[in-house]
């Protein structure tokens, strides 16, 4: 990244396996990339806007009369526009910087044709329908079956607090997918899950090769979404191999007052649960696995932004504009995540209280055959929730995403030196200004300690799982 020396190239094709979970993101959707985004004030330029950065303005006359053509040509795409970026305006040509330091606007090898199509983008999110249509069906059927019956309510709040965070997940991608059709508002939400956005973001990544991102991770949720799978398909099978006479008496009689007869319940409830582990799991798997290569991208954009500025030294409106055009893209993650993540945490938790409250009734049972006999289940819940939450906090890295920005703002205060001190001092104070509080790691607390103490005060519940089939 020699100072001053521009080069061009092309991106290089994505990692296989960032590419699969994109696919079951359903963010491909047979559109072009055009992730070369011109900064703030350049598109207010080009948009007839007035400039927020009035009466700060450092831009020469030069690079004012080729704005004054692109401002004739309104009508050109996003791309077009970009290609005939000024190389003059520093802030734009750094928001094309790839991890090398070379200007990347290029993406035709990026994404294989066949991927990146109509019929990719439809299936997907007909994956995507299908589990949270099945997850709807049967939270509708729990909640018919064994809603007033207090004795039930262990595996009833064990098996919600599994399927509504499925339900979450598969609810933002169904929304996102719904809104992706057509073009998508300025800093919405629904832009990070956007190609574009993707692009930009793995474009700080990869230099001439792009290597795959956070494979150990990839590894893990790969492994672990196969052991639960094979594990819910082996449940499967030992369920419609068992003969009808094998059920225990006990859940036979409990099962005789609900209203739904216990049979119908729970061959639909092994069916339905194991259709929706086999497509939920990779689908919060990857969604996950995205959120981490967007965070680990992010990071390093930071890096990228650091040598802007240190390259940039005493230009203070290029700086606090760089920095501005970062806080945006950073920020559009952060509101996605102060949702998602108090939720997440808050379900887990509770479930996972939960299933440790039934462990500890079960132990501490007189009727010592109920463990050994639920030990294959309890396997299976223990696993499953534990993987709910902690890949969660893994790929988010804390319980907000708070914290990069504030390694950003050490590394800044870090490239000050007492030749500009003034500029400093005014840069640092505007990336604590542009900063706005986020609480929702906040709520996320609150709902963790409500969720403890619900989950181990439930008492006098039916132990036994195997007649109800899987309890989550």
């Amino acid at each position: 990244m020699g100072e001053g020396i521009i080069t061009e190239c092309e991106s290089p094709p994505w990692p296989r396996w960032v590419l699969v979970a994109l696919t079951l993101l359903g963010v491909f959707k047979g559109t072009p990339i055009q992730a070369n985004r011109r900064c703030l004030l350049c598109r207010q330029k080009r948009e007839g806007i007035e400039c927020i950065f009035e009466g700060e303005d450092d831009t020469p006359e030069s690079e004012k009369d080729i704005d004054a053509h692109h401002n004739q040509s309104a009508e050109d795409s996003e791309a077009a526009h970009a290609s005939r970026l000024d190389r003059k305006c520093a802030v734009c040509l750094s928001l094309l910087w790839n991890a090398d330091g070379a200007v990347v606007s290029e993406f035709s090898n990026a994404v294989p044709r066949y991927l990146n199509s109509r019929l990719c983008g439809i299936l997907s999110s007909l994956c995507i329908i299908l589990c949270l249509g099945l997850s709807l069906v049967i939270m509708f059927l729990y909640i018919y079956n064994f809603w007033g019956s207090s004795e039930n309510l262990t595996h009833f709040v064990s098996f919600m607090t599994y399927v509504v965070v499925l339900d979450g997940i598969s609810l933002v991608c169904t929304v996102f997918n719904a809104m992706s059709w057509t073009p998508v508002k300025d800093g919405s939400w629904c832009e990070v899950f956007h190609l574009d956005y993707t692009a930009r973001r793995l474009r700080c990544l990869a230099g001439r090769r792009f290597p795959l991102p956070e494979a150990l991770f990839l590894s893990l949720i790969i492994v672990w979404v196969f052991v639960n799978n094979s594990m819910q398909a082996v449940n499967l099978a030992q369920y419609l191999t068992k003969p009808a006479n094998a059920t225990p008496k006990v859940i036979v009689d409990m099962s005789l007052n609900d209203p739904i007869p216990g049979d119908i319940f729970r061959f639909l409830k092994n069916i339905m649960d194991f259709i929706i582990s086999l497509v939920g799991l990779p689908l919060f798997a990857s969604f996950w696995f995205y959120i981490l290569v967007m965070r680990r991208a992010l990071a390093a954009e930071l890096n990228l932004v650091l040598i802007f500025i240190k390259r940039n030294e005493g230009n203070l409106v290029q700086c606090r504009r760089r920095i501005a055009e970062i806080y945006r893209e950073f920020g559009l993650l952060r509101e996605v995540l102060a949702v998602l993540v108090p939720f997440v945490m808050a379900s887990s938790v509770l479930g996972l209280t939960v299933h440790i409250t039934w462990n500890y009734d079960v132990y501490s049972s007189p009727m010592e055959n109920i463990a050994r006999e639920n030990l294959l289940i309890n396997i299976f819940i223990f696993s499953e929730k534990l993987m709910l939450l902690i890949i969660p906090l893994l790929a988010v890295g804390n319980v907000s995403i708070d914290y990069v920005w504030s390694q950003f703002m050490y590394a800044l205060s870090r490239q000050r030196s007492f030749d500009n001190e003034k500029f400093w001092d005014q840069l640092l104070s505007y990336a604590v200004e542009i900063n706005t509080e986020c609480k929702g790691h906040h709520v996320m607390l609150f709902l963790a300690v409500i969720s403890l103490y619900l989950g181990r005060n439930i008492t006098d519940q039916k132990l036994d799982y195997r007649g109800i089939g899987r309890a989550l």
